[in-house]
């Protein structure tokens, strides 16, 4: 029998599962999952649901369809091209009363194809690689600030402070779709063309973007080129994606989240 004393938190599975916990932690949970049977069946539960839902609405596919939304019909070129690298890690349906966020970070350069000279808009080829540019988010907390890497997890009225790291890259955009589908513009905060990026070091952004209480996962996308390209395009590329593949998802990763909890999914 399953002491109360046994029982742990979802919280703890979620982040002992994504190995957000400290050292010691991880090695005491790991002790008690293995020696109840009661606590290794939750966890396999939340593993299983997580493979399903990452099955059903596989994430990594967002950013290339920002890519192509932008880009407009697809070219034959572009057929068999797929990404050098996953972006985001892990999928995590979450069940709805814990308010957490998974955050999900994305670079998708924008290339020229045959004209590297000129100011045009959205340039004519555009395709997701993994890029040496990479934003790196930040938590505020009461020490300072907190690393967050892809596939961690926030909560809602988290502080997120963004850096950038441009890598030759010399323009580029920030932005973010969450789990209600709205998209957020974070840099620049204004004009019809992208941000001239800091090429020395790592750049960092004045303010923080507090996270409100959209569920399921917020997604942030660093774009960057080498020339100046059109805000707007790659703005109404991130909203027709939102609206939509932005829904679905999220409908079934709160499902799946509290399925596997055993809790009522939000609007149920």
């Amino acid at each position: 029998m399953t002491s109360h004393h046994d029982q742990l938190p979802g919280w703890k599975l979620e982040r002992y599962l994504l190995q957000e916990l400290p050292a010691e932690e991880m090695a005491s949970v790991q002790r008690l999952v293995e020696g109840n049977p009661a606590q290794a069946a939750r966890l396999e539960a939340l593993r299983q649901s997580n493979e399903e839902v990452l099955a059903r609405y596989p994430a990594g596919r967002m950013g290339r369809q920002i890519a192509r939304r932008a880009k407009g019909p697809a070219t034959a070129s572009d057929a068999g091209r797929s990404p050098r690298s996953a972006w985001w890690s892990r999928l995590w349906p979450l069940p709805a009363p814990a308010a957490v966020v998974l955050i999900a970070l994305a670079a998708l350069p924008l290339l020229r194809g045959g004209d590297e000279g000129g100011d045009s808009g959205l340039p004519l080829e555009i395709r997701l690689k993994g890029a040496e540019a990479h934003l790196l988010l930040h938590r505020k907390t009461e020490e300072g600030g907190e690393r967050l890497r892809d596939g961690a997890l926030a909560r809602r009225h988290d502080q997120i402070q963004f850096q950038y790291q441009a890598a030759g890259q010399a323009y580029g955009l920030i932005l973010s779709i969450d789990g209600a589908g709205l998209v957020t513009r974070h840099f620049p905060d204004h004009g019809s063309r992208a941000a001239p990026l800091q090429q020395a070091g790592v750049g960092s952004l004045e303010f923080a973007y507090e996270l409100d209480d959209a569920p399921g996962w917020e997604r942030f996308y660093f774009v960057t080129a080498a020339v100046p390209f059109d805000v707007d395009a790659v703005m109404s590329a991130a909203h027709r994606l939102a609206a939509a593949s932005g829904s679905s998802a999220d409908a079934g990763a709160q499902a799946a989240g509290a399925q596997a909890a055993g809790a009522r999914p939000m609007g149920a």
